[in-house]
């Protein structure tokens, strides 16, 4: 099993939690990084059958894509723009967000960055690719919502914060709506995190009832005769079938469903290597690293901690 995790997610969930706020003896922010090597430790124990380990992270600048067809997309995240305290926060979890991404090779974990894509890119791109060129599993840990479009035969998505895994056994269960409704049913509701509107008045539950009545949001856009007519006696449905909510759906579906991520020379190749080849663990190159950032914790466990790294490529 290959474990793809999204590097930008865990590092900003770190970022806003008590262990978030280490630091080094002179300041310098380190709880991100702690915090990212404990937790991909913990992802190891609990899924022992992992053989390799490919971590994803937004380029500068993000998804250019997504902002070209929706120039608003995350315009709501200012990082401490008028906040110097909040700014200096920040800047201290890139910072320490960039380090991860170069230091996780000496764990033996692969790294990966491309300008124009962000990590739920790389992410979706590997859950596909992974499969077709090794015939393993992939398991997307991440609690970005948008990736449980992912789950299916070949792919699951676990949820670190809240432990649990998603795959097509239990999906509906646990979410609400089917694997395949799963799309259309973000397109209508929207993400609020990343600015992303939806059709005014649908909520989840709402938009969760009309996927069970019509099973897919094709068939709530192609309604004819007493269907049609039930949904436009309803004044937030109606929404959908104007002008305004139509090319919200459109946008939605664009910029949140995987499949219209643009391909490259380059995205291929370098999706390739990271599923081909995988960096050997340098553990005294680690040890150095940790007596560095000062993870005292880490030094005084360190043959359970290097030994759970140690096990990665093996069948």
């Amino acid at each position: 099993m290959y474990l793809v995790v999204d590097g930008n997610n865990l590092a900003h969930r770190i970022f806003h939690t008590p262990a978030g706020e280490l630091t080094k003896k002179d300041g310098t922010p380190s709880g991100v990084v702690y915090g990212i090597v404990n937790s991909l430790k913990g992802m190891l124990e609990r899924f022992p059958e992992t053989e390799r380990v490919i971590v994803t992270w937004d380029a500068k600048g993000g998804s250019a894509w997504r902002k070209t067809i929706y120039p608003d997309y995350k315009a709501n995240r200012d990082y401490g723009k008028d906040d110097d305290e909040k700014k200096e926060a920040y800047q201290g979890l890139f910072m320490q967000m960039e380090e991860s991404h170069k230091m996780l090779r000496l764990l033996g974990v692969n790294s990966i960055k491309l300008e124009g894509y962000e990590a739920d890119d790389l992410m979706a791109v590997l859950s596909k690719a992974i499969p077709e060129m090794t015939g393993k599993h992939v398991m997307v840990a991440t609690s970005d919502k948008d990736m449980l479009q992912l789950v299916c035969k070949n792919a699951s998505v676990y949820s670190p914060f809240r432990d649990k895994v998603y795959t097509p056994l239990n999906f509906y269960e646990e979410i609400g709506v089917t694997t395949e409704a799963y799309v259309g049913f973000r397109a209508l509701v929207g993400d609020t995190s990343d600015n992303i509107r939806g059709i005014e008045g649908i909520a989840e539950g709402r938009a969760k009832k009309l996927m069970d009545e019509y099973g897919h949001i094709d068939n709530v856009l192609n309604a004819q005769g007493k269907q049609k007519d039930k949904l436009m006696k309803s004044t937030v449905f109606k929404r959908i079938f104007e002008q305004q909510g139509l090319k919200t759906l459109a946008v939605n579906n664009k910029i949140m469903n995987f499949k219209f991520v643009p391909e490259s020379d380059e995205l291929g190749e370098s999706v390739e290597k990271h599923i081909r080849v995988m960096p050997e663990v340098n553990s005294k190159g680690f040890r150095e690293w940790c007596i560095e950032w000062q993870l005292v914790s880490l030094l005084s466990n360190w043959l359970p901690f290097i030994s759970t790294f140690n096990a990665l490529g093996e069948d």
